[in-house]
């Protein structure tokens, strides 16, 4: 049993040692936000993990994926990020969120067309270049993939953390660009993206390309799309949330809530 305990212990203290700590952020408790810290591991790392229970201590792997799980946590490591899954495991058997999140990645990937628009920012312009996605028949199919991840986030809200690994909030600004002439599929691309950015880890995924996408959008459907402007000025707000960086990219660099005025 010495060798067992030994690999998922050396491969977190490897992933501690290497800056897998991460700020974590628990539940509300007595109204007060309480940080935590603790160990991320990969999905690799993991699925080694599996593996080897598999391999070399002759496991079932029901029974080598619970231990798996349990030598980690036991550890303090924390799994949000992971697919708790048998290595070799049919992609259709992965979480609903991650196959959602999949089909909003791989119908962007599809899209034929490209658009590059430039948005004048305080300090010059910045090019956005995206796919677009013109049929009535896309532009649905990605709503409903969208559709399906906001439900998944709202049943679950550990389901952001596994989204979030796996690439959703990209996939989702994409997204919402790629929809940027449809706006009635597009205001429910924007509601998911809002219940991404609720939690704070997606939040930092943002970044400048992010802001940049809501000016855009802001800016093209503030006249006639009120469902559009509504979804994509909520989800600044949920962007700006305990987050510095964006309110100022916001307020000094687009000149949004000026404009909005």
């Amino acid at each position: 049993g010495g060798r067992r305990l030994n690999g998922p212990a050396l491969r977190v203290g490897l992933a501690m040692a290497g800056g897998g700590l991460r700020p974590g952020f628990s539940h509300k408790a007595d109204q007060k936000e309480t940080a935590a810290i603790y160990a991320r591991i990969s999905q690799e790392t993991f699925d080694q993990a599996v593996m080897e229970n598999i391999e070399d201590l002759d496991m079932e792997p029901d029974e080598a994926l619970s231990d798996a799980v349990q030598q980690f946590e036991s550890q303090g490591v924390n799994l949000d990020n992971i697919i708790r899954r048998i290595p070799g495991a049919a992609p259709e058997d992965d979480p609903q969120v991650i196959i959602s999140v999949r089909a909003i990645q791989e119908l962007l990937g599809d899209a034929e067309e490209e658009e590059t628009i430039d948005l004048s920012l305080k300090d010059g312009t910045m090019k956005i270049t995206f796919p677009r996605v013109d049929t009535e028949e896309g532009a649905k199919t990605l709503s409903e993939a969208a559709s399906t991840v906001r439900s998944e986030l709202q049943r679950d809200k550990q389901n952001a953390v596994l989204a979030m690994h796996h690439g959703a909030v990209d996939a989702h600004v994409s997204g919402a660009l790629a929809l940027l002439n449809e706006p009635s599929f597009l205001a429910l691309l924007l509601e998911a993206l809002t219940q991404l950015l609720q939690d704070a880890e997606s939040r930092e995924q943002l970044g400048v390309r992010g802001v940049a996408a809501l000016s855009i959008i802001i800016r093209r459907h503030k006249q006639g799309a009120p469902e559009v402007l509504r979804a994509a000025l909520q989800a600044v707000r949920v962007a700006m949330l305990v987050h510095e960086h964006h309110r100022q990219l916001f307020v000094k660099q687009t000149g949004l809530l000026e404009e909005l005025k």
